[in-house]
Order: C-alpha cells, then structure tokens, then sequence
C-alpha cells in the first residue's frame, strides 16, 4: 500500500471520489467530516487509487478518529486489514488513541476492526474500537469519549443509547 497526504486545495480530490463512487451516499455528514478532519490521505495499491482515510480530532485532544473508505469494487480484498494495521503501527508511538467507528450493520467493517482492536462502545448503531494497544483506555478516558459522543462538536447534547465495554 502506498499512502498520500493531501494538501488543502487537493481535497477535491476525496470529494471527487465520493461522488463517483457513491461512497457519499452511505457515509452521513461525510464533506463535513473531510473538511475538519486534520490530516486527508489518498490509498494505492500499486498505482490505483482505492480509498482514503481521514483523521480527525473533532472536539477532544485525547483521540484520534479514524474513518477508512475503499472504492465498492476494491472492499473484501484484505486491503482494509492491511492498512488498518498499518495506521495501528504509526500511532503506536502517540499519546493519543487511535479509535474506528463503523455502522454495527457493516459486518465487513466490524469483522477487520473486531480483529484488530477492541471493542468499547456501542452508540445507537455505530461501534467504536480502540486501535490503540499500547494505551490504556482508562476508565476516565472512556468517559470522556462516551461525553464526547454524547455532546459533539456543538455541544449540544444527543439523545441515543450508548453501551460501554470492558478492555
């Protein structure tokens, strides 16, 4: 895999992909979402793009979001392994810890990330897993992404069930 830091005006690249793909269409809030992350990354396998991935602090310091999209006809291939492993192996230096959310009806999505992290939250219909084996995930860290899922960038609060795991 061969990944590509975007820079600001190449974003429109991404957006691009979204609306061909369709990937846009499944994925809510999703040009938003590109817009605040902090980093944009494009994904090749050889020299076919095939996704990207965006990485985001949204409203806590304390973890990193990561979202991983791959192009409809390149899902189911292992790649989504691959890399999530990979992005596990350049945060595992960070202080910061490395969290995937995917919809609990994508089984794909939560069979890799089942696989290669830990499950610890379920809110409404989305699943987060912590990709960070190396930090603890504290039981005041957990709060605090339970207050952040809760109260969002805006600070309004949501309604919504929310089940915490064990690590």
């Amino acid at each position: 895999m061969r990944y590509e830091i975007l820079k600001e005006k190449e974003k429109i690249v991404i957006e691009a992909l979204m609306t061909d793909k369709g990937i846009i269409n499944s994925i809510p809030n999703l040009p938003e979402r590109i817009s605040e992350s902090f980093i944009n990354v494009l994904v090749y396998n050889e020299n076919k793009l095939i996704g990207f991935i965006n990485l985001s602090t949204e409203s806590t310091n304390d973890f990193v979001f990561m979202d991983l999209f791959l192009i409809k006809e390149e899902q189911n291939k292992g790649y989504g392994k691959i890399i999530t492993k990979d992005f596990i192996e350049k945060f595992k230096d960070k202080k910061e810890i490395l969290i995937a959310y995917t919809k609990t009806n994508n089984k794909r999505a939560n069979k890799v990330l089942f696989k290669t992290g830990s499950l610890v939250m379920k809110f409404d219909e989305t699943n987060y897993y912590s990709l960070s084996d190396n930090i603890k995930l504290t039981e005041n860290k957990l709060n605090k992404l339970v207050e952040h899922r809760y109260y969002g960038k805006d600070n309004k609060k949501t309604m919504g069930k929310c089940i915490v795991f064990k690590k």
